[in-house]
């Protein structure tokens, strides 16, 4: 299967790129140093788990977790012990312009030189697909004990090594999820491909050798998600490679 570059509809809700980094400071040091070391294309804010209004109106829910929060046009990004969080903003642009952006991000505050090595990179993506059933999309075929039940719904997890790679593999097929149905009454059931690619045993001492591992984790993502998905569905889609 040649893999495409981007498809529409991508369904894609977050795009988590998480980078860990060794350093002589504590977290609380290295926020305002690469606080000042950001340019003024960045934004800066601290707040709790409540959505903010932007400047032009947008609102940014936060689906990264904690307090200090910088962000952009494209991306959103968080430090928090001794890692960096990237997201997307609003949509998926695809991944040319956001490597774009955190190869930006990575540079400028390496240049703060407190970071003396990149030691781990975690790809995770997150599909969401509202009321669809994940085996009319995927080859995915969930079965136990009792062959003549066939399952309404069902939540399924595994973790292995592939290729010097630890993979989290979590499918979630029509599942209620009741924070969603408070916002939204019309979607009672949503399924999720969720996969997250770490390599973990890195020593980058500078951005352009992480950008190689962020760029081959980047690259089991996508093998591993077109992989899940059926020969139907995947005809279905729009593709741009």
């Amino acid at each position: 299967m040649k893999i495409p570059k981007k498809i529409y509809p991508d369904n894609i809700k977050d795009s988590i790129v998480e980078i860990k980094f060794n350093s002589v400071n504590p977290t609380e040091i290295n926020l305002g140093l690469f606080f000042n070391a950001l340019d003024e294309s960045y934004f800066y804010s601290n707040r709790n788990n409540s959505p903010m209004i932007l400047p032009d109106g947008r609102t940014l829910d936060f689906t990264i977790n904690g307090g200090n929060l910088f962000y952009n046009d494209t991306i959103k990004f968080e430090f928090k012990n001794n890692s960096i969080i990237f997201n997307c903003m609003d949509s998926y642009k695809g991944w040319d312009d956001y490597i774009e952006n955190i190869n930006k991000t990575l540079k400028q505050i390496f240049k703060t030189g407190v970071i003396s090595s990149f030691i781990s990179v975690g790809v995770r993506y997150i599909s969401e697909y509202p009321d669809v059933d994940l085996k009319n999309i995927t080859k995915f075929k969930f079965g136990f004990g009792f062959p003549d039940i066939a399952s309404e719904s069902f939540s399924f997890r595994t973790n292995f090594q592939h290729k010097g790679m630890k993979i989290a593999l979590n499918l979630n097929s029509k599942v209620m999820l009741s924070d969603l149905i408070s916002k939204n009454e019309q979607i009672a059931k949503l399924s999720l491909i969720d996969i997250d690619i770490i390599k973990s045993d890195i020593n980058c001492e500078n951005v352009e050798s992480l950008l190689e591992v962020v760029n081959q984790c980047h690259t089991m993502e996508k093998e591993f998600f077109f992989g899940l998905l059926n020969t139907d569905y995947f005809e279905s889609l729009k593709k741009e490679f």
